[in-house]
């Protein structure tokens, strides 16, 4: 049961700290891309 009770320590521990903000920063550099994208078509 420790085995369990450390495990998910370690991998809530992980995601907090580094997936969550991975796929934030990526999500982010998207919707800027693609605000980008859509002023260069519309300002045309």
């Amino acid at each position: 049961m420790a085995h369990a009770i450390i495990g998910g320590v370690v991998t809530s521990t992980l995601l907090t700290l580094i997936v969550v903000p991975v796929v934030y920063t990526y999500l982010d550099d998207l919707k800027q891309f693609t605000f980008r994208l859509f002023q260069r078509k519309h300002s045309k």
